[in-house]
């Protein structure tokens, strides 16, 4: 009775959190992809005429377009309460409309298109965005442009009756994207979920291989989702192979569970392997030491140069640890340990990455062994460093990869 108990416990567990990793992966958001903001020169306000035809063209580069819009002001202190006309267009054709009642203008705020579900676009394909305003609003709003100067490129072009103009409306253009974080977490509780029935049916010789591919597909959702490509599947493989390597070193050197896990994580997950894999920096280079902080510690890797290899806080604080107690209990290991780390950053960040994953776990070991007299306390809050420290490589890698692939 007991045992079947345990059983359906296993299983509403397994399903809940299968239900909110679900719930998490279906999550959409809009992200920004074009910004144009109306210049401070008052003079560039074109007013709105109702019987003139404003069309702004510009070029997207994003999969799709989710809204768009254009800043329109009050030119005069009360305006009619009317409606301002929006129409999206693509080759002549309509693809959506929307009105924005007047008594909302804002001229700090756009007046959006909201399409009702994303429009797919191609690569740098034209549209149009043409504005027009009832008799009761002409000349009394006006539509906010934007400057020309060098901080932008010259796609954006305003047309009033087919004229183009020398400064372009200022725009905002958002495409529909699944978060990062939440692809990755959702990927996350699947394997916490996949985890309950595995150990349930005592099938723990493949807890490792299960993380390890796990974990390095929940990692690249956010690649995975927008493009399957070989670039993509080398990466998975890449890190699966690292994290399931790494986790068999570790475990035969007899670390505890938590110092494993968090050596793997950032062997596998630092940034560097898909800068890699994206051609943005070399297997080997040379570092200036100048820039070490900025190559292992700035979550913005895309323009760290030469390399990038982002481990985080915590990883630096372990490594520290683990170097005094390398030093106290094998001088060998702990010369082996400074070498691989000082020279892979004149031959390969590979040496240096896999040396700082190795000294951080056997800090994070050495820690372990001081709070042992805690208790499970301890353990949690052990296993909690750890999963926070892969949250934070996760949310600086899946940041790295949209730009970088």
């Amino acid at each position: 009775m007991a045992t079947t108990a345990m059983t359906y416990r296993t299983v509403i567990g397994a399903l809940l959190l299968a239900a909110t990793a679900v719930g998490l992966l279906l999550i959409q958001a809009d992200r920004q992809i074009i910004v144009l903001s109306p210049s401070e020169d008052a003079s560039l306000v074109v007013p709105l005429i109702s019987d003139k035809i404003y069309e702004q063209e510009f070029v997207n580069s994003a999969a799709n377009i989710s809204r768009v819009g254009v800043y329109v002001k009050p030119l005069v202190q009360d305006i009619p309460v009317d409606t301002i006309t929006l129409n999206l267009r693509r080759s002549g054709e309509n693809i959506g409309q929307q009105v924005f009642p007047s008594s909302f203008l804002n001229a700090n705020a756009p007046v959006f298109l909201r399409l009702s579900s994303p429009f797919e676009t191609v690569h740098r394909e034209k549209l149009v965005l043409a504005i027009s305003v009832p008799p009761s609003l002409s000349g009394k709003v006006g539509l906010m442009q934007r400057q020309q100067d060098e901080t932008f490129n010259r796609d954006a072009v305003l047309f009033i009756d087919g004229a183009p103009q020398s400064s372009p409306a200022a725009y905002e253009v958002f495409m529909s994207v699944r978060p990062a974080i939440t692809l990755q977490m959702g990927g996350l509780l699947l394997i916490a979920a996949t985890f309950l029935i595995v150990w349930h049916r005592s099938a723990k010789h493949l807890l490792y291989p299960l993380y390890a591919i796990g974990l390095s597909v929940s990692a690249s959702l956010p690649l995975l989702v927008r493009d399957v490509s070989i670039q993509s599947f080398l990466l998975v493989v890449l890190q699966a192979g690292i994290v399931w390597g790494v986790l068999f070193l570790l475990k035969r050197r007899s670390l505890r569970p938590p110092a494993t896990l968090f050596g793997a994580h950032i062997a596998a997950f630092t940034t560097f392997w898909a800068l890699v894999i994206a051609g943005r920096v070399p297997w080997t280079g040379l570092t200036s030491l100048g820039h070490l902080k900025d190559v292992f510690l700035d979550p913005n890797q895309i323009a760290v140069m030469p390399i990038g290899a982002y481990i985080g806080i915590p990883a630096l604080i372990c490594t520290g640890i683990g170097l005094i107690l390398l030093w106290r209990q094998s001088r060998r290991v702990f010369g082996s340990s400074i070498i691989f780390i000082t020279i892979g950053c004149f031959i390969t960040p590979i040496l240096t990455v896999l040396a700082i994953a190795y000294t951080s776990a056997v800090g994070l070991a050495g820690i372990s062994s001081y709070l042992r007299s805690h208790g499970k306390i301890a353990e949690l809050i052990l296993y909690a460093l750890t999963f926070l420290a892969l949250l934070d490589l996760l949310a600086v890698y899946a940041r790295v990869i949209e730009l970088a692939l």
